[in-house]
């Protein structure tokens, strides 16, 4: 992987708390803290959690690397196209993932505590207490709206 600048990690992927200060909130809503010109926090939770985005970032600075024009700047356009589509929690896409498994298909809220089935599949492991806990909180949620 071609290394990115870390304030074009920041500035695509978090927002400044308030205006002059420290704290940087990331779309996802992890909160950071910056020192002075390490960006190495911002790089390290985007590396870690949004794989995907940091890898459009990547892509599109190894292509610039390659062209003409080697400003150091991303294109918001690219980072805006794709960065909220990889934004989410790998936490927050696999219990989605198990939510349309286990009421999708119907299946019993057990079935996410079976040993053979957890080998078998791409979701990190989750209590069948937990999912019914998050389904039930998002039922509540779109009855409200």
């Amino acid at each position: 992987m071609a290394p990115v600048p870390g304030k074009s990690v920041r500035d695509a992927f978090f927002r400044r708390q308030t205006e002059g200060s420290n704290v940087w909130i990331c779309k996802c809503g992890t909160i950071r803290k910056l020192r002075g010109t390490s960006y190495s926090n911002v790089v390290s939770h985007v590396r870690s959690n949004h794989p995907k985005g940091y890898q459009v970032l990547v892509d599109e600075f190894s292509a610039k690397s390659t062209s003409e024009n080697n400003s150091t700047k991303p294109k918001s356009s690219i980072v805006t196209q794709y960065a909220n589509v990889f934004l989410y929690r790998r936490k927050t896409t696999h219990i989605c993932g198990w939510i349309e498994f286990v009421v999708g298909g119907l299946q019993p809220f057990s079935v996410v505590e079976n040993l053979t089935f957890r080998k078998l599949s791409q979701f990190d492991p989750i209590t069948r207490k937990t999912l019914a806990n998050i389904w039930k909180r998002l039922r509540q949620a779109l009855k409200s709206k």
